[in-house]
């Protein structure tokens, strides 16, 4: 097999593995993840979106790291209210618990920069963001997700 079509493979057995998991979570019972709808790919969104700060996740856990946080600050910039707060605190607790408190102020300027990006230049964007996965091969990280159409 050649080495296009194994990345491809690979990244379609990620994709559907993704896809179980989201279709097993009780969170979204009865919902059926769909392919084929016309929108551009959600994952080559998401690399635009990070792409100012791709080169600051030199491994793989801090790629997921990054990841993570874009997705708290695209879904949080679709929500309004209280509902757009309790995402980022929620996302904020989880992330100092681990991370520190002396990381808060950094923390809240990288949403807040991100949120202000989403805003700006993928304001027409509305899918939510579901969930995702980093693998990594060789040579790169791959990221497939999973939003709303």
């Amino acid at each position: 097999m050649g080495a296009r079509k194994k990345r491809r493979s690979e990244a379609t057995n990620t994709l559907k593995t993704l896809k179980k998991q989201v279709e097993a979570n009780p969170h979204f019972k009865g919902m059926k993840v769909v392919e084929g709808l016309t929108e551009e790919k959600m994952s080559a969104v998401v690399l635009d979106f990070i792409a100012p700060y791709r080169e600051l996740a030199t491994s793989k856990a801090a790629y997921e790291k990054l990841v993570s946080l874009a997705l708290v600050a695209w879904n949080a910039s679709l929500m309004e209210g209280a509902a757009r707060q309790a995402l980022i605190d929620k996302a904020r607790q989880t992330i100092l618990s681990s991370a520190g408190i002396e990381w808060a102020k950094d923390l809240d300027q990288m949403l807040t920069m991100l949120i202000k990006r989403k805003e700006r230049y993928f304001a027409n964007n509305k899918r939510m963001i579901i969930d995702f996965r980093v693998s990594e091969t060789k040579d790169e990280f791959r990221l497939a997700i999973i939003s709303t159409p």
